[in-house]
């Protein structure tokens, strides 16, 4: 198989998009030069690129994981089939991560009609490497991943926070007014989630009422408003309050489950047990 060269326009539009255009020498002399490097991305290679701030961490992972998949047709070769990509994309499969999530039986392959032996041989093998490659990871349901450290406005800390990456919007899908990327602290005695006046006006967030606000010290009589927070790629509606830090509550908290270590805080897609219907009585 034909090893095709992620261009420098590639690897520059990869990190432009996310802002990191800076980082593109540094992954061309490292040897992440093929769109496959990219697809392929971890922690451990950004240790080896040296690129240690959570924030650019989580926005190169997030990115990579996203990586369109035409692009990863075209490693393989097959980007001339374009019936392959269509019908990758009305099956749901548009990134590289639905591509990991997905088993890729004979069953999807036929549904698919990808029917050419050496056409199938080939995605079940590279699509099984990407499933292999993310069964390193702690757990492959990981939405978004947070930090230990300190959120802007409390650099000077001496103490780390649990913070977490996301967007307050202003409602859900793409057309929604956005915050740029916005680091929350993790405020599991808060049951809101809390941002600045300025952004909450910027968003033109719905007001809902006013609502007692009781801190430590203190009680105030603040505004409520309706918003919808995006961690990763889950959107939800949440309600927040003007405050000089952002953060997210337990009311986001318990929507995921949780792997905190001494480094990270992997944010957990919750597992839904199928709903069971009652028994059907019997007529009398």
């Amino acid at each position: 198989m034909q090893i095709v060269m992620a261009t420098r326009s590639a690897v520059e539009n990869f990190l432009e998009k996310i802002g990191l255009e800076s980082y593109r020498t540094r992954f061309l002399s490292q040897g992440y030069d093929t769109i496959i490097d990219l697809c392929l991305l971890d922690e451990h290679d950004l240790d080896s690129l040296s690129i240690q701030e959570p924030v650019e961490r989580y926005k190169i992972l997030d990115a990579a994981s996203c990586i369109d998949v035409a692009d990863w047709l075209q490693h393989l070769g097959l980007d001339n089939e374009n019936c392959y990509l269509e019908r990758l994309r009305a099956e749901g499969i548009t990134t590289i991560r639905d591509v990991k999530s997905r088993e890729w039986s004979d069953e999807l392959l036929d549904s698919l009609e990808i029917m050419i032996p050496g056409h199938r041989k080939r995605v079940t093998s590279a699509a099984t490497f990407l499933k292999w490659h993310s069964a390193e990871e702690p757990d492959t349901r990981v939405v978004v991943l947070g930090y230990w450290g300190q959120p802007p406005g409390l650099e000077d800390n001496p103490y780390p926070f649990l913070c977490v990456p996301g967007h307050l919007k202003s409602d859900t899908g793409e057309g929604a007014r956005s915050s740029e990327l916005t680091v929350f602290i993790v405020d599991s005695g808060s049951d809101v989630v809390t941002a600045t006046e300025s952004l909450i006006a910027n968003l033109q967030l719905e007001y809902l009422r006013n609502v007692d606000s009781r801190g430590p010290y203190s009680a105030a009589d603040k505004p409520l408003y309706r918003g919808v927070l995006k961690l990763g790629t889950e959107e939800f509606e949440v309600e927040v309050i003007p405050e000089k830090l952002a953060s997210v509550g337990h009311a986001v908290m318990r929507k995921f489950k949780h792997y905190i270590d001494g480094k990270f805080h992997r944010w957990l897609k919750e597992d839904k047990p199928e709903e069971t219907q009652p028994p059907l009585e019997e007529p009398e």
